[in-house]
Formats: structure tokens, C-alpha cells, sequence
């Protein structure tokens, strides 16, 4: 097994190690076959989260009546939300043709009225159609999640990745979690469910991961990989979403055959899916399962205006529709500040990076930090036995084997300073070489964090490092601000407006009550429709709004065949560094100088990560290297379209906030339904792939 963190070191990689989760498809109306005397929520329920089967949770999630009612309450409050609220209703249904981009054109509107066409014998299959529309996007901030059937997760024993080994690529045991005397570490796995491995996780890659339109992304997200944990500050294995799923999955175990250095004949196992419950909720039937576990409490509305009443000369804020208990200050407080969680934007222009692999494994020297070891699934958790051998067909030729990979930076020595987002390594066999691994891009911090960044790279400096590596495989989305104010501290000459991206959102009546009232209410978060958020660009007069003209001057536009209104362009307003931080890193030899600079990534650095990964490489020219994916084929450096994300929950509570009325009715179930308003639409050549050479 390749040690992929030395190879990161040495700039030549390899494929990520991943794991992947099965989960159920859209799929067509069955019939219900669960005995109707029985009701299995109750012995899903009496199993107090111990000794679960995948038959106690799928019987009880299939034993839920489909309620035709509630169905077209979901159906219409989500029509209208993909219909007048999400920036991307029309710009999906153009599929993306430029390799390694797949992408089919999706008609989310129609999706859902054929949904609402359909007879269901059950409600959990109902919401698994809604679920695999919504995911069809392909878009982070797209996704359609009820707590109704997210209450368990699913998890199999065996974890696998996908190395690529004297120019093949074979998917392999990375760790057996349960059975541990069968030495299963390293064998090579040729087929799943009788379909030969790798297809097999491609397949299950793209019904599984439904936020990139990079298929190569998909697989990397499915298998195992490594993450940064930041409480203990070292390097875990995250088993990917094919080995550990909250969706209920096909079957209730995993057909494989291995091919193990130790054994001349291939080794046939069956794999029970371990089940561990996620909810606290109580319940001992069916009614109490949805009624605990499903149904969404009421709103609670907010105290009702008082009277208006005229201010007295001099005060500078107006009477709040809340309570008092909401409100801050008695004093007009600056415009909060929101977590803008934005993604990359829709590729336009391909830009190559070379990807190198090396031409022959070799053993794993010991890590630098001792590797602290994944805890193993707890017995009491998994019937019993969770794998058992099946027949094995002819004998086969003996594979060699390979060392496992290190769980941290080999040859590296770690700096006694991180921070709530970064953390610090130099490279012990290339000492001018420093490392910053960025695992958060967390918005809401304190300006302490930037002096802390600081810190850590003044440290590297000091200890004579001259090039620096930048490592955003661990990262995803967050904050935009942090994103670009990053990237200044490694290319101060970059003015954070020359660094703003364009937007636009979609404009309605109804966006334009709210975004009025939230003006008028400054007490109150009212991201993503606050003016005050957003910097004009009209006429190349750059300044921040303090009125609601940018939601009142829209413009009427035609995109793929639609007409909807939108804002003119504008761009978030991001605050500069303070100078004494951009005084001090304009000493460091990397500062200004993308040549000293690399950057490395998986594809799965999502929302401001891709931002960050965009600045680097399209604008301030950083050599990016790629992780994982498909031999020989493109990586793209990040997923999804650009976009600031909410929820519905979000904008519903807004419209309650502000004593307006939302034209969208909450729905039924507990539910999480993020959404894109604004998207990312105006970068130019925009940085896409990673090439893949040998």
C-alpha cells in the first residue's frame, strides 16, 4: 500500500485510499409486503439503539403509509421553492459535455410533477423519489433530507480505497474493522455484489454522491480517505459514504470476492450491514415513531408588533417588530455578519495540472506522529456474524502485499502552532518545504484567528522554509470571507476586491417584501436577502449597498428557455486584512510568488474551499495537484456550482421574523432542504481540472 502522505510530501501522488456507502435509488412504487398485524416499528423501538438489523429499520421505515395529503404539501412547497427561490432552476437543465464533467440535463420542475403523478405503497419510497431529484443537481446546497428516514446509519466492516499500483488500479481492504484474525488488510477486491469492484463503486459512486458533476469526485467521496481532526490535532480515516450511510441501503449485506496474498484461492464474504441509531426520540409503534421521530413541530411565530411609533429626534433605530429580547443594542448595531457558505462556479475554461504517480511502492517508513487507531465498530451494535465466508470458486495466483499507509505526514515534524482552521508541518527530508493544511474554512471566528495563521507561518519562516504546500483535502465549505482573506495573506498585492466574485439571485415580489422588511428590522439576520451583505458593481462604481436597490432594479433574463428576474451583478462584501498582517507576511519568500507555492486537493473541497482553490490556481496561478479519482483521467480541483447557501428552514423563519407571509407552507417531516439564491456567475477562465499524467 502506497504511503500517500509521503508521497504528498514529495509532490507525487497517488490515488486517496476511500471507502463508499450503499443507498437506496429513486425507485418505482412497490408493494408493501410487511405483515399488517404486525407492527415492526414496536420491535424497531424495544431494541433501545442495541442489536438493530437492517430488517428491524427497513420494515419499520416501509410500514409508514404513503399520505397523499402530506405528499402534496412537500411536492408544492418544493415547486416553489426550485421554482422562485433556487438560482439554479434553469442553468441545470443545460448538461455539461467538457471532460471529466457529466452532467444530464435535469427539469427539476418536472421531476416533481412526475413525482406527484406517481401512487406509492409507502411513504418512505415516496421521499426516496423526492430525495434522488432533488440530488440529481448535483449541487451541494441542493439536497432534500427528512429525519423520518435518516434516524439510523448504516455502516459495513470492511473499509476500501483504490491505489494505483505498477500502473493499475485495484480497489483493496484498507481496514477490516470486525474481523481482524482474517488479515484482510490489503487484499484486493474484485468484485462486489458479483459486478467487478471498481465498476461497481463508479455506479455506486454516482447514485450515492449527488454534489459534484465530476464522476471521478463521486469516487473519491465513496471511498476511504484521511481528515484532519482538530481536537487532538491528527490525521483520521473517514470511511466514505459507500462504508457508512444514513440512508437505508439495497440489501441487508455486501457480497465480496477478495483475492489475499496469503491464500492461493479467492475468499468469498458476506457482509451484514452494522446499524447504529442515530436519534434520541423514543417510541414503541408506529404512530410514536412518526410522531417523535417525523413530524415537524409548529412554528413558533414571534411576539406581534407593536404599534408603530415615531422615533424621537436623534434615534437611530426603529421600532423592532420583536420582542425586546432579540434585540442586541438600544443602539443601531453594525450589519452582522453571516457565514457565506459560496461555491465555485460553473466551469468555463479547462486548465491543466500535471498529476504524477510513482512507478514502484515501496515500504511505509514509520510515521513521524504516532497514528491513533480507528475504533472498531462495537460488537453489540452488529448481529452476529457480520461477515461469513461463502463458497470460493477455482484457485488463483498469489498477489503481493503492500504496507499500509501512515494515518499521518511522514517525514515531517509538526509546529507546536495550529489554529481553529489550520494546522502546520515541515517536511523533515525537504526542510525548505512547509505544509498548511487548511481543515476549515469556518466563518464567525475572531479577527484572532488571522494573527494566529500569522503565527504559524512566521514559525515556518523562521525555521527557513522558502516553499509552501497548501493542502485542502480535509476541507469543505464555510465561509467566503475567510476564503478570500486567506488567499490576501499569501498574495497581499491581491486587493479583496480584485478577489470578489460576481453574483446574481433570483428576484419576486415576495423576496422583495422580505428583503425590504430585513432593512428595516437591522436587529435580525436576514442573510441571504440583507442588502448590506452585497457591494454594487453597476457602472464600475464598487460600493456597499445600504438601501434595497439591489433587490427593486431587477432585470428580466432568459436562460435555457426561461424567464425570471434577477439582481444585477454584485459581489459580497469581504473586509481586508488588518495591515499590520499584510505588513508582516510581505517578508516571507513565498508571499506574492506562486512559484513557491503548490496546492494540493481530492476534489471534494466544496463552497469556499472552491472559492479558495479558485483564487490560488485561475487567478494567482498555483500549481495545483490532484488525489485520487480514475487512472488516467482529469480531476476537477472542486465541486459544485457557485452559490451562497441556506436552507428553507432558514427563509421560512425569516418570513415569520418579519411578520410577513411565506408562499411556501412548511413541510410535514423534519427536514433539512438547503437551496442556492445567489450564484457564482461571472469568473472567467476558470481553473477546472487537474490532468492526469504518469
Amino acid at each position: 500500500m502506497v504511503n500517500l502522505r509521503s508521497l504528498l510530501l514529495s509532490l507525487a501522488f497517488t490515488f486517496l485510499p476511500t471507502l463508499t456507502l450503499a443507498q437506496s435509488e429513486p425507485s418505482t412504487p412497490t408493494v408493501n409486503t410487511t405483515n399488517p398485524t404486525i407492527d415492526p416499528c414496536t420491535t424497531l423501538g424495544s431494541r433501545n439503539g442495541t442489536n438493530i438489523t437492517y430488517t428491524d429499520v427497513s420494515d419499520c421505515y416501509k410500514f409508514i403509509p404513503f399520505n397523499r395529503a402530506q405528499a402534496n404539501t412537500t411536492l408544492t412547497t418544493l415547486y416553489t421553492l426550485y421554482n422562485d427561490f433556487y438560482v439554479f432552476r434553469d442553468a441545470s437543465r443545460n448538461p455539461i459535455q467538457l471532460p471529466p464533467f457529466s452532467n444530464e440535463s435535469v427539469d427539476i420542475l418536472g421531476e416533481l410533477d412526475r413525482i406527484r403523478g406517481l401512487g406509492y405503497a409507502n411513504d418512505f419510497q415516496f421521499h426516496a423519489d423526492v430525495r434522488a431529484a432533488v440530488g440529481s443537481l448535483r449541487d451541494v446546497h441542493a439536497s432534500y433530507e427528512v429525519n423520518c428516514y435518516t434516524a439510523y446509519s448504516f455502516v459495513q466492516p470492511l473499509y476500501l480505497y483504490a491505489p494505483v499500483i505498477n500502473v493499475t488500479q485495484y480497489v483493496r481492504v484498507y481496514k477490516d474493522n470486525l474481523n481482524r484474525n482474517m488479515q484482510l488488510e490489503d487484499c484486493i477486491v474484485t468484485t462486489i455484489d458479483n459486478v467487478d469492484a471498481l465498476t461497481y463503486l463508479r455506479q455506486a459512486a454516482d447514485e450515492l454522491v449527488h454534489y459534484s458533476h465530476d464522476p471521478n469526485v463521486r469516487l473519491n467521496a465513496v471511498l476511504t480517505s484521511q481528515r484532519y481532526r482538530n481536537i487532538t490535532g491528527d490525521i483520521i480515516e473517514s470511511p466514505g459514504e459507500f462504508s457508512r450511510s444514513r440512508y437505508l441501503p439495497k440489501a441487508a449485506f455486501v457480497d465480496y470476492q477478495l483475492k489475499c496474498a496469503n491464500s492461493e484461492s479467492p475468499l468469498m464474504l458476506r457482509a451484514e450491514w452494522i446499524v447504529e441509531k442515530l436519534t434520541n426520540a423514543e417510541f414503541d409503534d408506529r404512530e410514536s415513531y412518526v410522531e417523535n421521530v417525523c413530524r415537524a413541530e409548529p412554528r413558533v411565530l414571534p411576539t406581534p408588533p407593536s404599534p408603530p411609533t415615531r422615533p424621537s429626534p436623534g434615534s437611530p433605530h426603529r421600532p423592532s417588530r420583536t420582542s425586546s429580547a432579540r434585540r442586541t443594542s438600544s443602539h443601531t448595531p453594525p450589519p452582522p455578519r453571516h457565514t457565506r457558505t459560496v461555491h465555485p462556479p460553473k466551469r468555463r475554461q479547462t486548465v491543466y495540472a500535471k498529476r504524477q504517480y510513482p512507478a514502484e511502492p515501496s515500504p511505509s517508513p514509520s510515521p513521524s506522529l504516532e497514528p491513533e487507531p480507528l475504533p472498531s465498530p462495537s460488537p453489540s451494535l452488529s448481529p452476529s456474524p457480520s461477515l461469513s465466508p461463502l463458497p470460493s470458486p477455482s484457485p488463483s495466483p498469489p498477489i503481493p502485499s503492500l504496507p499500509l499507509p501512515a494515518q499521518q505526514y511522514t517525514h515531517t515534524q509538526k509546529t507546536a502552532i495550529s489554529s481553529d482552521t489550520t494546522a502546520f508541518y515541515q517536511s523533515l527530508q525537504k526542510p525548505t518545504l512547509g505544509i498548511m493544511v487548511v481543515h476549515s474554512f469556518a466563518g464567525g471566528l475572531p479577527e484572532s484567528e488571522f494573527d494566529t495563521i500569522l503565527a504559524g507561518l512566521s514559525d515556518l519562516h523562521a525555521r527557513n522554509v522558502t516553499q509552501l504546500l497548501i493542502d485542502l483535502q480535509v476541507s469543505e465549505g464555510g465561509d467566503v470571507e475567510f476564503a478570500t482573506r486567506l488567499v490576501q495573506m499569501l498574495f497581499p498585492n491581491a486587493t479583496v476586491e480584485g478577489l470578489g466574485i460576481g453574483v446574481d439571485m433570483r428576484v419576486n415580489p415576495s423576496i422583495q417584501r422580505l428583503s425590504k422588511a430585513i432593512l428595516d428590522e437591522p436587529q435580525i439576520s436576514g442573510a441571504p436577502y440583507d442588502a448590506r451583505m452585497f457591494v454594487s458593481l453597476e457602472d464600475n462604481n464598487r460600493h456597499r449597498y445600504n438601501d434595497n436597490s439591489l433587490f427593486m432594479k431587477s432585470t428580466a433574463t432568459i436562460r435555457f428557455g426561461r424567464s425570471a428576474n434577477y439582481t444585477n451583478p454584485t459581489t459580497l462584501f469581504i473586509r481586508p486584512l488588518p495591515s499590520h498582517i499584510t505588513s508582516a507576511v510581505s517578508t516571507f519568500p513565498w508571499t506574492n510568488n506562486p512559484t513557491q507555492i503548490r496546492l494540493v486537493t481530492n476534489g471534494l473541497c466544496t463552497g469556499a474551499c472552491g472559492i479558495a482553490a479558485y483564487l490560488l490556481s485561475s487567478v494567482q496561478k498555483v500549481q495545483p495537484y490532484g488525489i485520487g479519482g480514475s487512472q488516467i483521467t482529469p480531476l476537477s480541483m472542486f465541486s459544485s456550482p457557485g452559490s451562497l447557501g441556506t436552507t428553507l428552514e432558514t427563509i421560512q423563519q425569516l418570513y415569520a421574523d418579519h411578520g410577513i407571509q411565506s408562499p411556501m407552507r412548511d413541510l410535514p417531516y423534519k427536514n433539512r432542504v438547503p437551496f442556492s439564491p445567489p450564484s457564482q456567475l461571472y469568473i472567467n477562465n476558470l481553473a477546472s481540472t487537474i490532468e492526469e499524467t504518469k
